[in-house]
């Protein structure tokens, strides 16, 4: 069973056939800033683009103290296997202020359309179900966004209705560990 509150010195990796996943570290702050001032890329996204390095370090900062108070979860940066670029990241996190767990991803544009979030969602949802022994899963979307949805929705995600959260009304997707 996961529990909240776990404390660890472990840092985690996840391996996908293209793409690797770690825990941030404070030098990933520049290509944070670089993803989060794209506003192609925060288009569909509540949360302010980053002004500033500094936003970035904060974001880490926030992460480096996630990881350590919840174990398994967390937001983290997404590399390319072949050539180790920063390709965005995913999340595997408790869902805006809720006890919910979400799954989530951000990339830069030149990956778009590559398969990544499906490849990403599917590995993290197989890390929640298997190894954190996690009984449901969530997801929420801009209403507008539907490349997004189609991803969850190929990745065995239901949409179950609208709710708000993130300061906004957002598509909220659900899979259960049985499918």
């Amino acid at each position: 069973m996961f529990r909240f509150g776990m404390q660890t010195t472990r840092s985690m990796t996840i391996d996908t056939e293209r793409l690797f996943l770690r825990e941030f570290l404070p030098e990933d702050a520049g290509q944070v800033y670089k993803l989060h001032s794209d506003p192609d890329v925060m288009k569909f996204i509540s949360t302010p683009m980053a002004q500033s390095v500094d936003d970035a370090d904060r974001f880490i900062e926030k992460q480096l103290r996630y990881y350590r108070e919840y174990e398994g979860l967390g937001i983290f940066p997404v590399f390319t296997r072949e050539h180790g670029l920063f390709a965005g990241w995913a999340a595997l996190k408790q869902l805006d202020l809720s006890s919910k767990i979400e799954v989530g991803y951000r990339l830069h544009k030149k990956f778009w359309g590559m398969g990544f979030a499906t490849e990403i969602t599917r590995r993290l949802l197989r890390h929640a179900f298997e190894d954190l022994q996690l009984t449901e899963i969530y997801a929420v979307t801009d209403p507008r966004h539907l490349r997004s949805q189609q991803v969850l929705t190929k990745c065995g995600l239901r949409l179950i209705g609208t709710d708000h959260f993130y300061q906004k009304d957002l598509f909220v997707f659900r899979i259960t560990n049985k499918g």
